[in-house]
């Protein structure tokens, strides 16, 4: 029993990475490349960031599938009912304006604070990083509390058949106090 409480406690001190860290999931983003599974698991301490992130996720692949996809415009239809040459100016004056939008895409503001605003939610004060730091650091410490618990049962059981009360109370000072304020008040009944 001691050596299993021993591994359990080498175990729960261990740092185990069950998802993403920073830097791989920014370089799956980056590649297009992001294992929801992976990215779920990563997020498994809160429902809401997890929802949060894979609504991200998501979000994410679908305007990189959109930019990825260029525009085109099919102007044939057009040809047959109007003069070639209008056609022609309209289809040019067409792609100039797309592309000019799409250098002026390239640029916008309105990109520029949504990936900060992004990033806010990752790494800024209360981001999903430092939340699931907390997180991690609070399990940590219940893992070895409840490891401690453990090796305090396990003398508790090892020596039940010899222990005396006295040393039952040295061990427990919250029972000494109750039973001592019992005493006084000459409570002797459960």
């Amino acid at each position: 029993m001691r050596a299993d409480l021993a591994e359990m406690k080498a175990k729960a001190t261990q740092s185990v990475q069950l998802g993403y860290t920073p830097e791989a999931f920014s370089a799956a983003l980056a590649a297009g490349t992001v294992d929801t599974t992976l990215l779920s698991s990563t997020m498994d301490f809160s429902d809401d960031a997890r929802k949060m992130v894979m609504k991200l996720n998501m979000g994410v692949a679908s305007m990189n599938k959109e930019m990825a996809t260029p525009m085109v415009a099919d102007f044939s239809a057009m040809e047959a009912k109007l003069d070639a040459s209008v056609v022609a100016e309209v289809s040019s004056i067409f792609s100039s304006e797309l592309e000019a939008a799409m250098k002026e895409n390239d640029s916008s503001t309105e990109i520029v604070a949504l990936e900060k605003e992004i990033s806010a939610m990752f790494t800024g004060s209360g981001g999903l990083y430092e939340l699931a730091s907390k997180e991690e650091k609070a399990s940590e410490a219940g893992m070895l509390q409840c490891i401690a618990d453990m090796e305090k049962l396990e003398v508790d059981v090892q020596g039940v058949s010899s222990v005396t009360i006295g040393e039952i109370l040295d061990r427990e000072p919250e029972l000494r106090a109750e039973i001592e304020e019992e005493i006084k008040n000459n409570v002797w009944a459960p």
